[in-house]
């Protein structure tokens, strides 16, 4: 094991990354508060920019209605409506949450192992961190390739078609939809709207992503302690002898076990919504690739 010793804030760092990118800050440390004005004026800008572009796909949406054209197009939409509902509801509800969240990171840091190699060894915290990071990493690449995708298909095909493959007449489209409450025919007003959902997608996206690994870095947590806590029961011995000094190590280990469960208790009050949208997320990222191959 390196000289470095794991700290809580490894475990949360990588989240917090991303919800301050959205300008959240979605709970208090034991040691140091991050939030600042510039992340409320972050998150406002944010959500006023997502809910325009909600606007924009839900008219898009109107007008082929309306006019009963664009239907592989509305499909699509449908599809991205869901999505945007999902992850701007997810972003609310960690910042609604924040005080719930408050009470769950003071109920797991001081059960964090302290910076010695004994406690670090024993829990095997540089395992979890590993474990942790590569799950989180995994869900940050893939997330962020959707979100590439989507956001930079329509400028490569262009490029492709303007510029290597030469062909006339050639147009740029929306990652989207292609509506605006302005004309698309200036190249001011057609790059205005392609940021403005360009930028949507990313603030749903990454709510999507921050939500999740917030989740996964307080589970392995909980899987670290409950490990912990099993291999603990099971190395006591059994022997007359070592009764006594059995009896105090089995009342701390059941002190332990009720501070985990009521830590899972604040973990359940605080994540039992955001695991329903989970489930709603999955199912709209599938009809969004179904409606793509149609």
């Amino acid at each position: 094991m390196s000289n470095t010793f794991v700290t809580f804030e490894d475990f949360m760092s990588m989240p917090l990354f991303f919800w301050h990118t959205l300008g959240v800050d979605p709970y208090k440390t034991v040691t140091e508060r991050s939030a600042s004005r510039w992340l409320d004026v972050k998150l406002v800008m944010q959500l006023v920019n997502l809910n325009f572009g909600f606007g924009t796909v839900l008219t898009f949406l109107y007008v082929c209605y309306k006019n009963s054209e664009h239907f592989a197009e509305a499909c699509m939409v449908v599809a991205f409506i869901g999505f945007i509902i999902v992850g701007e509801i997810k972003i609310l509800t960690v910042w609604k949450q924040r005080n719930q969240l408050d009470a769950l990171m003071r109920e797991m840091e001081p059960l964090f192992p302290s910076a010695t190699a004994k406690d670090q060894d024993q829990y095997q915290a540089d395992l979890y961190l590993r474990r942790s990071r590569k799950v989180m990493k995994f869900l940050t690449y893939l997330f962020l390739l959707l979100v590439a995708i989507y956001n930079l298909y329509d400028i490569a095909q262009f490029i492709l078609q303007r510029y290597i493959l030469q062909l006339p007449d050639v147009k740029m489209s929306l990652p989207y939809c292609q509506y605006a409450p302005w004309s698309l025919d200036t190249k001011l007003g057609f790059c205005a709207m392609y940021a403005i959902q360009a930028i949507a997608g990313y603030t749903c996206t990454m709510g999507q992503l921050a939500s999740d690994i917030l989740i996964y870095g307080v589970v392995m947590q909980d899987i670290m302690h409950f490990d912990n806590l099993s291999r603990t029961l099971r190395e006591l011995n059994s022997t007359q002898e070592d009764a006594t000094k059995n009896l105090r190590t089995l009342q701390q280990l059941i002190i332990y076990h009720n501070k985990l469960l009521g830590q899972v208790f604040l973990y359940q009050m605080c994540y039992r919504n955001l695991f329903h949208l989970n489930f709603t997320s999955i199912s709209l990222f599938c009809d969004t690739v179904n409606s793509e191959n149609f």
